[in-house]
């Protein structure tokens, strides 16, 4: 519990400053970047607490594996939300 408490505050600690961080940056996509990386890093963070917290039913990797996958695909779909052909059709 104590490692699953530092792990998981540290990692939610660590995605609100990278939402921070590229929310006041100078960049025209910042808003766009820090969705993609804001979801996921938040997304690392749930999928840490997931993965310690099934450990000890032996099921960590399905829990892994689901919520990986879950989080790139959410991330492809804000980077590719709109195709380039289908952007002014």
């Amino acid at each position: 519990m104590l490692v699953h408490s530092v792990l998981g505050h540290y990692l939610l600690g660590y995605s609100m400053l990278i939402h921070s961080v590229l929310d006041h940056s100078v960049l025209g996509d910042s808003m766009l970047v820090h969705s993609v990386l804001g979801h996921y890093l938040l997304g690392y963070s749930m999928l840490i607490h997931s993965v310690l917290d099934h450990s000890v039913l032996g099921d960590s990797m399905l829990v892994h594996s689901v919520l990986v996958h879950y989080t790139l695909d959410a991330g492809n779909d804000h980077r590719h939300y709109c195709p380039q052909s289908d952007c002014f059709s």
